[in-house]
């Protein structure tokens, strides 16, 4: 799963907290 991905980013967020750029 690439964080480069807006979509990505939403679903790594909650599931990943250490993921700064949930945001």
């Amino acid at each position: 799963m690439t964080a480069s991905s807006p979509f990505s980013a939403l679903v790594v967020g909650p599931a990943r907290e250490e993921t700064p750029n949930s945001l």
